[in-house]
């Protein structure tokens, strides 16, 4: 049995907010490169802009979804996690946590809660924090900070793997798959007009 007093921070709740949104390691790589295209476009259109080649229009594409990429994840997701944290009174209140060989049990100023291991869909771990998913994307956090050490932390990793709830790497979404597919096809068009442009 794991005892855990204590309450979460906003630290907590941006891990927890980093883990949830990491996607496997095919998709990071990909990800990856499109970025890198995209900069390497940026900068091959500047170099042709100023060359008189191209127009600085085929430029203003990609500059401007790096641009959106870096504003959403070096502003915008902060802050609205920060809000979030704000708004959401509970997060911010002292809590009794009993990880038990039962279940998942939680109590605070605003009520209790308990929740066998096998009613969980699936599970996601980092070095700051454990992922308990209720839904696809509604989750209860445990900080690994608040753990005495990791072996508390292989217990409940234990008994979550004891009750057959898998880890979230072998839960796959329809709906996220999907949407990365449609992001991916988007991003390759573009480029193909861009190089379809330069090329002109």
């Amino acid at each position: 049995m794991v005892s855990l007093k204590g309450k979460y921070e906003l630290a907590d709740l941006q891990a927890a907010q980093d883990l949830h949104a990491r996607t496997g390691k095919f998709m990071q790589w990909t990800f990856a490169i499109l970025l890198g295209v995209l900069g390497l476009f940026v900068v091959a259109g500047v170099v042709f802009a100023l060359m008189n080649r191209i127009s600085w229009l085929v430029v203003i594409y990609p500059a401007f979804i790096l641009g959106f990429l870096a504003l959403y994840r070096y502003w915008l997701r902060p802050y609205q996690i920060k809000r979030a944290y704000t708004q959401h009174k509970e997060l911010s209140s002292p809590f009794e946590m009993d990880l038990t060989d039962e279940g998942y049990g939680i109590k605070n100023d605003y009520g209790s809660g308990k929740i066998p291991w096998k009613d969980f869909l699936k599970w996601k771990v980092d070095k700051k924090i454990i992922l308990l998913y209720r839904t696809d994307n509604m989750f209860n956090m445990v900080p690994r900070r608040l753990l005495a050490d990791e072996s508390q932390a292989q217990y409940i990793i234990d008994l979550l793997k004891q009750n057959n709830v898998k880890e979230a790497s072998q839960v796959r979404s329809p709906v996220r798959t999907i949407l990365w597919a449609v992001i991916l096809a988007l991003l390759a068009l573009l480029l193909v007009l861009l190089v379809g442009s330069v090329i002109k």
